[in-house]
């Protein structure tokens, strides 16, 4: 009885790659050459096997015949539409080998591990930032195109991610997902938890570059050191004026402009546009008077009647 004959191979002399025929073998060896025999018939593009060339010729006639069987999802390419598919399955076969985490597409893995490595290949021409994602580059750009394509379906306000839309919702919706665990604080993001939280602890991580003085928030921070810089970058829409703080501007527009007084007194009449002015008349009726002079024994009850005696 004769032995059967072992399959016979083309072996790639670069790789571990191994074809039944020399054709086959033929088109691989071109990814190692960087040779690009094959050209688009459309548009000047130029590619390193016929199959490469196929792919892209959907690109100009649009065709998708790869269709998905759970949803009216299609797609040029079937490794496409093997990515899709895992949507519903919930497949994700790819694993990171420092973390554990699974991704459902290979290129999802790859720009994980981007976490690890710190790398950063996603370059913004304008100002030379790096980001380690193409989506990342993207959302910078907007910064210096003006772009803001998310916008609010209750009001003007527009956005540059969909991240911030989501939390500027929460200001109509009145959702606060975001709870402190050590009192019944809750709030609408993660960094206003944050800085809530170091009201606990004590802790001030912002410090001001010109005094001594630290913060347990940016926004503080940012406030206090505007009054080294001069920084009034809360405008009036009716007028010039200028403020440092958004609460100072709503206090302008209440008293200048509006007129309105809102912080009414619960004892007598008295109103007032401004909520600290509210605070010293509710000191006529309690009597409380916490401004002290250091040189006599005088007491206020605002610190406007303090000056007025020292």
């Amino acid at each position: 009885m004769g032995t059967h004959s072992a399959e016979r191979f083309y072996a790639c002399k670069l790789c571990d790659f191994r074809a039944k025929n020399y054709s086959t073998l033929y088109s691989h060896e071109r990814v190692h050459g960087g040779s690009k025999s094959y050209t688009c018939e459309v548009c000047p593009s130029k590619f390193k096997t016929k199959s490469e060339l196929q792919r892209h010729k959907s690109t100009h006639t649009g065709e998708k015949p790869f269709s998905c069987e759970h949803c009216q999802y299609k797609s040029a390419r079937i490794t496409t539409l093997r990515n899709h598919m895992r949507m519903h399955t919930g497949e994700k076969p790819y694993c990171c080998k420092i973390c554990q985490y699974k991704f459902s597409t290979n290129s999802g893995l790859y720009l994980h591990m981007h976490t690890h490595t710190g790398e950063k290949t996603f370059l913004c021409q304008h100002c030379h930032m790096k980001f380690a994602r193409k989506s990342a580059l993207r959302k910078h750009l907007r910064t210096h195109s003006g772009e803001k394509p998310n916008s609010c379906s209750y009001c003007d306000f527009r956005c540059v991610t969909t991240t911030s839309l989501k939390i500027h919702m929460r200001i109509h919706t009145g959702e606060k997902p975001y709870s402190c665990k050590d009192c019944d604080y809750k709030c609408s993001n993660g960094s206003s938890l944050r800085s809530h939280v170091r009201t606990h602890t004590g802790e001030k991580a912002y410090s001001c570059k010109y005094c001594e003085l630290k913060f347990s928030s940016s926004s503080g921070q940012k406030k206090h050191m505007r009054t080294y810089t001069g920084e009034k970058p809360h405008s009036c829409n009716a007028c010039q004026y200028k403020s440092t703080t958004k609460s100072a501007l709503q206090v302008h527009m209440r008293k200048i402009h509006g007129g309105e007084k809102s912080f009414r007194c619960d004892i007598c009449d008295y109103g007032s546009t401004e909520k600290s002015g509210l605070k010293n008349h509710m000191r006529t009726h309690t009597g409380e008077k916490p401004y002290a002079c250091k040189l006599c024994e005088y007491k206020g009850s605002s610190s406007k009647s303090l000056r007025k005696v020292t």
